[in-house]
């Protein structure tokens, strides 16, 4: 089992246009251990946009392929930082955007698909476009406890 910076990295590897954003990364907090990650996954997830933006979709493929299994690790700290560092992050920059942050979702997998709801229910918006303030994480209902509360979302 990767730990979550070696499985950040096999993530970042995926998205070969991303290189030169995680070597400045890299290079800015080199005397910083661990790194902070999340600040990372901000920067990934602006890229994710602006190449969805330009139609330079290329690299999603591997990239959510990636991300799928690294959420089948048992790693809390590492689905937590998929789901609010990254996932969060891309619904936050789609929502200022002319399309939605649903055009992302067919290049999940199951456990992406998961993580990126119980994002949507802890931090996200309701259909209303009210904030869902009554979600608590807790469960879905069908036994799958949520990961992500309200707690870990930045508003």
């Amino acid at each position: 089992m990767a730990n979550t910076r070696e499985s950040t990295e096999i993530i970042v590897k995926a998205v070969p246009g991303f290189a030169p954003a995680w070597q400045d990364f890299l290079r800015e907090w080199e005397k910083v251990n661990p790194p902070p990650l999340y600040l990372a996954m901000g920067e990934l997830a602006h890229y994710i946009v602006d190449a969805y933006v330009r139609g330079n979709t290329a690299e999603f493929v591997e990239l959510f392929a990636a991300i799928e299994v690294a959420l089948q690790e048992e790693n809390t700290e590492l689905h937590i930082l998929l789901s609010v560092g990254l996932f969060e992050d891309i619904q936050n920059i789609s929502s200022h955007r002319t399309f939605d942050s649903k055009s992302f979702r067919h290049w999940l997998g199951r456990e992406s698909l998961r993580a990126w709801d119980q994002v949507e229910l802890a931090c996200g918006k309701s259909r209303q476009g009210q904030q869902n303030e009554d979600h608590d994480g807790g469960s879905f209902g069908d036994g799958r406890n949520a990961l992500v509360t309200k707690e870990h979302c930045r508003r």
